[in-house]
């Protein structure tokens, strides 16, 4: 009989083989399906044709990929697919047949009804909240609490600039006949959307079970999915990044976002549709920009802090704890409702709405 002491070895050398044979099956079966859905693969076109190819039924998506498609329009590129339905980043998501989040609408305007449309990005999206949850949503519901008829149209996307955003009213928003337009500005709506950058290509010597463990436990809070039109760009080379922002070289900058404004803001007044900038604070280039073509800036700072004011702490520290999704960055529901304050707020300053007593709005 064999000595006890003799086993190990041999028990050892097939724990360590079944341990092998065990992660290369993974990591094959992992580059087979990330493979299968774009990784390695930095065309963005052929990006956006997969993703349009995803199932309409989310169980919880985690980027991008699989919401979005081509969109007809160059200058859009981009755009979320129609009639989804399920969980986008654990909360309730849902877009309509025209690719809008929010519930089902016609092309044209319902009599009697203020139609407003936004346009943003992820902020204005909803990045992290529910359906009901969004600060277009909840001004909805604050409307309609003081009789109004209203209905606002979400055509924020994911990593939409500015640019974006001025090409989307004018390909899309405009049809819709709205009675106002409120654009939202983030402070990176001066850079490259960062979904038009390529993903950083995987090498044949990359482990994807690295890779993926590393999106698991590291970037989860911004990515979710392994290089698949990632929203966290921090290990996605120089030279790759340069090449993506010369070819959309007229988006970014500061001249860049002049022009989009001046393009925004000369559609608008074409349409006599009145316009909104929506910000939490301001800043000089925003208001030296929308002071040269008359659009009136919405400041809603105040309405964070009178949100912030009423749990009791006003720190720092509370800030981000109350207003930044952990990990994210993105608004949570208490700041999408301070959004709405301040919409809610301009709309009557403004006339759109009656200040006190209920009523509703005729078409203009």
């Amino acid at each position: 009989m064999t000595s006890p002491r003799f086993r190990w070895p041999g028990r050892l050398l097939l724990i360590l083989s079944s341990t092998v044979i065990a992660l290369a099956l993974t990591e094959g079966a992992l580059r087979a399906y990330y493979w299968s859905r774009g990784v390695g693969r930095a065309d963005l076109p052929e990006l956006l044709r997969l993703s349009q190819q995803g199932p309409t039924e989310l169980v919880d998506a985690r980027s991008v990929f699989g919401i979005v498609q081509p969109s007809p329009f160059p200058d859009v590129v981009y755009e979320l697919r129609p009639n989804l339905s399920g969980r986008f980043r654990g909360a309730e998501f849902a877009t309509n047949r025209f690719g809008l989040r929010g519930p089902d609408t016609t092309r044209s305007k319902p009599a009697g009804t203020l139609r407003i449309a936004g346009l943003g990005d992820s902020h204005m999206f909803g990045w992290g909240v529910g359906q009901e949850e969004t600060f277009l949503a909840l001004l909805a519901q604050r409307l309609g609490q003081r009789g109004v008829e209203v209905e606002t149209l979400n055509f924020a996307a994911p990593g939409y600039n500015t640019a974006i955003e001025a090409a989307v009213y004018d390909r899309k928003a405009r049809h819709f006949d709205p009675d106002l337009v409120v654009l939202h500005f983030v402070g990176n709506d001066l850079g490259l959307p960062h979904h038009l950058q390529p993903p950083r290509q995987l090498q044949p010597s990359d482990w994807y079970l690295v890779e993926s463990l590393r999106t698991l436990f590291a970037d989860r809070g911004l990515d979710g999915e392994l290089e698949l039109l990632p929203h966290n760009l921090r290990r996605l080379p120089v030279a790759e990044r340069h090449a993506a922002r010369g070819r959309y070289a007229y988006m970014v900058g500061e001249e860049g976002y002049r022009r989009a404004m001046a393009k925004v803001a000369q559609a608008t007044q074409r349409d006599g549709v009145p316009l909104l900038i929506l910000l939490q604070s301001q800043r000089d280039l925003v208001s030296a920009v929308a002071a040269e073509h008359q659009i009136p800036v919405l400041d809603a700072a105040p309405d964070f802090f009178a949100e912030l004011k009423a749990t009791g702490d006003t720190s720092r520290a509370a800030w981000k704890a109350t207003f930044r999704i952990p990990k994210d960055g993105h608004p949570t529901v208490a700041a999408h409702r301070a959004y709405a304050a301040c919409l809610e707020q301009a709309l009557a300053e403004r006339g759109f709405i009656p200040s006190t007593a209920a009523g509703t709005v005729a078409n203009r």
